[in-house]
């Protein structure tokens, strides 16, 4: 009985203890501070603030004080929290929240340097990643878009700073970077693959459009890009691009699979062909005899049909 009493004497002594030290933080700016006073405050919100067998309520209390209260001298020790890979992400994330809610251009300035440091690990940088982003947008873009196009960077956090871009796809310079990035051979295929999503998930298509334009007809370009191209050319609607298919599939030294992918990209937007039809007749008669002739003639004869349809509607619509 007298242990039992003993132990139960202990944890509410314990839970006694670290309620009045969450209380003290809270009262710490209950009054004016001398000098001396303030910073012997600060030096205890930072001990609280690095120690870890306190609670964590206890060192977000004192996380939030800091940034509200002595943001331009207590900056290394909340950033040294950030920048520990051991520490509660919890802890961490809030600290992030209270950087970039608090717009301190000191502190900002320190996560900048820290994203651009190398020698960081992959989680550190992606953290203040994250807080640039949270400070603002435009800030975090920027931020993403250096790394993205920094062939030096690893892939894996390029492909993480790319996630920060896809919100805005419209973006001119985010645009240009992807644009440079999905044509440049020596990239790596899952972040070219990422870049012409994102020039599709935008509005305005011109650009991709140029991109692809090049691709289809280079002959030096990855086989399995190059047919990727030849694919999305389809949904396009581009006279550069039509004619550009029509030089694959008039050239004998194309592949077949090459041929039959840009045959039916055109079979999709017959449409769009009709001005392109004495194009389309020349095509034809430089193909050698074979399946690929055969189904190029029935292309043609659906786009004679159907500029004859819309040159009938002309002549039975009614004149004004």
């Amino acid at each position: 009985m007298s242990t039992m009493s003993s132990k139960t004497t202990r944890e509410t002594f314990s839970q006694l203890s670290k309620i009045i030290f969450i209380m003290s933080i809270h009262l710490v700016f209950s009054y004016s501070f001398t000098a001396a006073e303030t910073n012997q405050n600060e030096e205890s919100l930072i001990y609280a603030l690095k120690n870890r067998n306190a609670l964590l309520e206890t060192r977000e209390t004192a996380a939030d004080q800091l940034v509200k209260h002595f943001s331009d001298t207590a900056g290394p020790a909340l950033v040294s929290i950030l920048e520990n890979p051991n520490e509660l992400r919890a802890l961490q994330s809030y600290i992030s929240n209270s950087i970039a809610s608090s717009k301190n251009h000191r502190l900002l300035d320190h996560i900048s340097r820290t994203l651009q440091n190398r020698k960081e690990s992959a989680y550190v940088r992606e953290i203040a990643l994250y807080t640039l982003w949270k400070s603002g947008p435009d800030t975090g873009r920027e931020a993403a878009r250096q790394i993205v196009q920094d062939s030096y960077e690893e892939l894996p956090f390029r492909m993480k700073a790319l996630s920060y871009l896809k919100t805005n796809p419209d973006d001119a310079e985010a645009r240009k970077v992807m644009s440079q990035i999905f044509s440049d051979k020596s990239e790596a295929k899952e972040l070219r693959q990422e870049a012409l999503k994102f020039l599709e998930s935008g509005k305005n298509q011109d650009d991709v459009k140029n991109v692809l334009a090049e691709m289809v007809t280079d002959s030096s370009e990855d086989t399995g890009f190059r047919q990727l191209a030849i694919q999305k050319s389809g949904s396009l609607k581009s006279d550069t691009l039509n004619q550009n298919l029509l030089k694959i599939i008039s050239n004998p030294r194309e592949s077949k699979e090459s041929q039959e992918l840009a045959l039916h990209a055109l079979t999709d937007q017959k449409a769009e062909l009709m001005d392109l039809l004495p194009k389309l007749k020349q095509t034809f008669r430089l193909l050698p005899n074979g399946p690929i002739k055969i189904a190029f003639k029935k292309l043609i004869t659906d786009v004679e049909t159907l500029q004859k349809l819309k040159e009938d509607s002309r002549t039975d619509s009614p004149k004004k």
